[in-house]
């Protein structure tokens, strides 16, 4: 990649009842897509799940040790996804459920 273009952003976010919490400019994304691990695919998995499970779109998290955990697994996630696609992508963690 010339050092002159920008890599595409992807955003690591989940969004209510989204299958991936990948993002890129123009929308979703799948781990396939990106070629990523299936340790990382299983642990992106787990944090959208968490998050439908745990997440009230009116009320917030149902318990602060949920968005504790949930916040933790992101900060993780962003770090093996830079691992593994940092290469290709600005690689960027918007954990909007666990803000204050």
């Amino acid at each position: 990649m010339p050092l002159f273009q920008r890599k595409p952003r992807l955003r690591l976010m989940v969004d209510h009842s989204a299958d991936w919490p990948l993002w890129l400019p123009d929308g979703m994304t799948t781990p396939d897509v990106l070629g990523l691990s299936e340790a990382l695919t299983a642990g992106l998995a787990e944090w959208q799940a968490a998050f439908d499970a745990g997440f009230d779109p009116e009320r917030g998290w149902r318990a602060a040790a949920t968005r504790e955990r949930h916040a933790s697994l992101g900060e993780q996630l962003h770090q093996q996804l830079m691992q593994e696609v940092g290469r290709l992508y600005a690689v960027v963690l918007d954990d909007w459920p666990s803000a204050p």
